[in-house]
Protein backbone atom coordinates (compact mmCIF):
# COMPACT_ATOMS: atom_id res chain seq x y z
CA UNK A 1 0.00 0.00 0.00
CA UNK A 2 1.29 3.60 -0.83
CA UNK A 3 0.28 6.33 1.46
CA UNK A 4 0.70 9.84 -0.18
CA UNK A 5 1.46 12.78 1.74
CA UNK A 6 -1.03 15.79 1.96
CA UNK A 7 1.51 17.67 -0.41
CA UNK A 8 0.10 15.37 -3.66
CA UNK A 9 -3.31 15.83 -2.08
CA UNK A 10 -3.16 19.74 -2.60
CA UNK A 11 -0.36 19.84 -5.67
CA UNK A 12 0.07 16.60 -7.53
CA UNK A 13 -3.72 16.04 -9.00
CA UNK A 14 -4.15 14.13 -11.82
CA UNK A 15 -6.26 12.31 -14.48
CA UNK A 16 -6.66 9.30 -15.03
CA UNK A 17 -8.05 8.22 -18.04
CA UNK A 18 -9.24 4.71 -18.17
CA UNK A 19 -11.71 2.90 -20.90
CA UNK A 20 -13.50 0.67 -17.85
CA UNK A 21 -12.26 -0.79 -14.50
CA UNK A 22 -13.31 -4.16 -12.83
CA UNK A 23 -14.85 -3.75 -9.52
CA UNK A 24 -15.83 -6.82 -7.04
CA UNK A 25 -18.24 -7.50 -5.13
CA UNK A 26 -17.89 -10.36 -2.11
CA UNK A 27 -21.08 -11.97 -1.20
CA UNK A 28 -21.53 -15.43 0.68
CA UNK A 29 -17.72 -15.50 0.83
CA UNK A 30 -17.48 -15.92 -3.21
CA UNK A 31 -16.19 -12.80 -5.28
CA UNK A 32 -17.56 -11.69 -8.27
CA UNK A 33 -16.04 -9.54 -10.83
CA UNK A 34 -17.69 -6.52 -13.09
CA UNK A 35 -16.30 -4.44 -15.64
CA UNK A 36 -17.72 -1.05 -15.25
CA UNK A 37 -17.39 1.30 -18.37
CA UNK A 38 -19.72 3.69 -20.69
CA UNK A 39 -22.52 2.20 -22.46
CA UNK A 40 -20.88 3.60 -25.51
CA UNK A 41 -17.30 2.64 -24.66
CA UNK A 42 -15.52 6.19 -24.81
CA UNK A 43 -13.05 6.72 -22.44
CA UNK A 44 -13.65 8.23 -19.18
CA UNK A 45 -11.26 10.49 -16.45
CA UNK A 46 -10.93 9.24 -12.50
CA UNK A 47 -9.85 11.55 -10.14
CA UNK A 48 -6.21 10.79 -8.99
CA UNK A 49 -2.76 12.11 -7.53
CA UNK A 50 0.54 10.84 -8.37
CA UNK A 51 3.77 11.32 -6.70
CA UNK A 52 7.58 10.08 -7.63
CA UNK A 53 8.80 6.97 -5.33
CA UNK A 54 12.52 5.68 -5.30
CA UNK A 55 13.02 2.25 -4.17
CA UNK A 56 15.72 2.16 -1.78
CA UNK A 57 17.02 -0.69 -2.69
CA UNK A 58 17.96 -0.40 -6.37
CA UNK A 59 17.69 3.24 -6.67
CA UNK A 60 15.04 2.93 -9.49
CA UNK A 61 13.04 5.80 -9.63
CA UNK A 62 9.06 5.18 -10.34
CA UNK A 63 6.55 7.23 -10.81
CA UNK A 64 3.09 6.19 -9.15
CA UNK A 65 -0.61 7.19 -8.99
CA UNK A 66 -3.24 6.20 -7.44
CA UNK A 67 -7.41 6.69 -8.01
CA UNK A 68 -9.36 8.52 -5.27
CA UNK A 69 -12.19 6.44 -4.23
CA UNK A 70 -15.19 7.94 -2.40
CA UNK A 71 -18.43 6.40 -0.87
CA UNK A 72 -20.54 4.37 -3.62
CA UNK A 73 -23.85 6.01 -5.19
CA UNK A 74 -26.97 4.42 -5.87
CA UNK A 75 -26.36 2.63 -8.74
CA UNK A 76 -22.44 1.00 -7.78
CA UNK A 77 -23.43 0.75 -3.93
CA UNK A 78 -25.14 -2.52 -5.48
CA UNK A 79 -21.88 -3.53 -6.53
CA UNK A 80 -19.16 -1.45 -4.68
CA UNK A 81 -19.93 -3.41 -0.99
CA UNK A 82 -16.53 -0.93 0.51
CA UNK A 83 -17.64 0.61 3.79
CA UNK A 84 -16.98 4.13 4.16
CA UNK A 85 -14.92 3.52 6.78
CA UNK A 86 -12.75 1.43 4.98
CA UNK A 87 -11.83 4.11 2.23
CA UNK A 88 -10.91 6.34 4.80
CA UNK A 89 -7.83 4.16 5.62
CA UNK A 90 -6.83 3.17 2.14
CA UNK A 91 -6.89 4.09 -1.64
CA UNK A 92 -7.46 1.89 -4.53
CA UNK A 93 -6.19 0.80 -7.49
CA UNK A 94 -2.30 1.58 -6.68
CA UNK A 95 -0.54 1.34 -10.36
CA UNK A 96 3.27 2.61 -11.17
CA UNK A 97 4.94 3.73 -14.13
CA UNK A 98 8.45 3.43 -14.29
CA UNK A 99 10.36 6.43 -14.60
CA UNK A 100 12.64 6.79 -17.88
Amino acid sequence: MCYYSSISILSKRCLVVVDGFFEWRHLNNKSYHYHISLTNHRPFALAGIWDKWQNPDTGIESLTFSVITTEANSLMAQIHNTKKSDLQNRFHMIFSLTHQ
